[in-house]
């Protein structure tokens, strides 16, 4: 896969990472950050902000703070996508004891398919969440 004019990050930017960005690494890393920049691009449209233009707005005004933060979270979704081997199902938990030795991994369904922001990283951004609706809680009883 070629890299688009939509990518947010370029292989430079993973390879200045340290992730290996040459042969096959490279296609799947490249095909990775097309999916996560369209990714990070719906997100921002469902909480009702343009991204390019936010990113135009950040490189005009000579700061370039929000274009590092927004390149800092697309490289960390595609390093977690990347590192995952297809072959391998995703595990949701894991854990080690030492005396005597055992080991435990339950794995998810179709997880290896899958990139994903943390909320962390969305609150940088300034997304409430994935889907841009507000949470409303309604307490009964509290007086």
């Amino acid at each position: 896969m070629a890299a688009t004019k939509n990518d947010l990050i370029t292989l430079d930017d993973l390879a200045a990472l340290g992730v290996d960005t040459t042969g096959d690494a490279g296609t799947k890393a490249q095909a990775w950050i097309t999916y996560v920049s369209n990714y990070l691009r719906l997100i921002a449209q469902n909480n009702n902000v343009n991204l390019d233009e936010k990113l135009e707005d950040d490189k005009s005004n000579g700061q370039g703070v929000f274009t590092s933060t927004v390149k800092m979270v697309v490289a960390n979704a595609v390093m977690r996508a990347n590192a995952k081997p297809v072959e391998f199902p995703d595990a949701t938990m894991y854990s080690q004891s030492a005396t005597p030795y055992s080991e435990m991994v339950n794995y998810g369904a179709n997880a290896t398919q899958e990139a994903f922001f943390k909320q962390k990283e969305l609150d940088l951004l300034g997304f409430r969440n994935i889907s841009g609706r507000r949470q409303i809680t309604v307490l009964r009883g509290v007086r």
